[in-house]
């Protein structure tokens, strides 16, 4: 994390990148390939632009998936204009900085823009679920570099600079907007929850859950300081111009995510984060809809966004999504939920 490179710039992995890249497109240009069919004459695919629209579409689904992975799997999400402004990688010329990193074992997002609309930067990590991270390591190594070159060698068109930088920006289109961000999370939800959440909605659940079922990870226990979570939904003034954090704290953050991971069942626990979920009142919570609709929350989490489901591990059952369809059709203060 402390490395002014990004994962993917790094000397140590861009050999091991570029040469699955190499491989990834070699596969894919071969004129027996029969999934995208990129490589054939233009008799059999008619229209020059139809493989490529077919390629472009895939990426954009599974960049939607990543998505709702990351705001449904981080714990208390980032606001959506710091989502929208996510990098894999620096982009210097627009002064952004990489926002992903490899710590601790751990593929981790942080240090997005304060909500002041400042050049600061808000003070926060959050890891990233086991199976969402082999994921987003595949596709900025691999899909998005293939893309750019599909890009650049197929459509014969220059790719977008920022798809080099940006997390939300695929080659063949700008950044996404905030609408399209909004969109996309709608989308995700409604998928498999058959409810539309935005981030707004998510964050006040998230944080109304934090508050009843794991207040030990929210509620400061020195009164002079703001506990982990609240760093992480932005509730504070920690707001910074450098990404060097104590250990201790780095600890604290990845806690957080872990424990929020840990309830949906798409992490294995450790010894302290079982003690936080064995509080939660399991009998309570278990009743048959609930479990119900928690599979549909690991639908979303497991199957779409394609986490390994191997993490999952038994756990009481979450009351997040009890909680979301209880706000959505009884009120419109997530708060409603404690």
């Amino acid at each position: 994390m402390k490395s002014s490179k990004s994962i993917f710039e790094q000397e140590e992995n861009k050999g091991l990148f570029k040469g699955l890249v190499r491989k990834f497109m070699a596969a894919l240009m071969d004129p027996e390939e029969e999934c995208y069919r990129l490589r054939k004459p233009r008799s059999e695919n008619r229209q020059k632009d139809v493989p490529m629209q077919h390629w472009f579409n895939a990426e954009h689904e599974l960049l939607e998936a990543i998505l709702g992975g990351i705001v449904l799997g981080m714990g208390i999400p980032a606001r959506a204009f710091q989502i929208k402004g996510f990098c894999y990688a620096s982009f210097s010329t627009a002064e952004r900085m990489c926002n992903m990193f490899i710590c601790k074992h751990n593929v981790v997002i942080g240090f997005p823009k304060s909500k002041h609309y400042s050049r600061m930067i808000q003070e926060a990590l959050w890891a990233l679920p086991p199976g969402l991270s082999q994921t987003l390591l595949l596709y900025f190594s691999v899909i998005r570099p293939v893309s750019i070159q599909l890009m650049k060698e197929v459509v014969l068109q220059k790719p977008h600079s920022w798809s080099a930088s940006y997390v939300f920006a695929p080659s063949h289109s700008p950044v996404w907007s905030l609408e399209k961000i909004i969109a996309a999370i709608k989308s995700q939800t409604h998928f498999g929850l058959q409810i539309k959440l935005s981030i707004r909605e998510i964050r006040q659940l998230n944080t109304a859950i934090f508050r009843k079922h794991l207040p030990s990870l929210i509620e400061p226990t020195d009164l002079t300081r703001t506990s982990t979570a609240n760093k992480q939904a932005d509730h504070t003034g920690g707001y910074m111009m450098g990404v060097d954090i104590p250990d201790t704290e780095v600890n604290s953050f990845l806690n957080v995510s872990h424990a929020w991971q840990a309830l949906l069942g798409i992490r294995s626990s450790g010894q302290s984060i079982q003690a936080l979920l064995h509080k939660l009142p399991g009998k309570e919570l278990q009743d048959g809809n609930q479990r119900i609709t928690m599979d549909q929350v690991r639908i979303l989490l497991v199957d779409r966004g394609e986490m390994g489901a191997e993490t999952a591990v038994q756990t009481p059952a979450s009351p997040w999504a009890h909680c979301a369809l209880q706000t959505k059709h009884n009120s419109k203060d997530a708060r409603a939920c404690k």
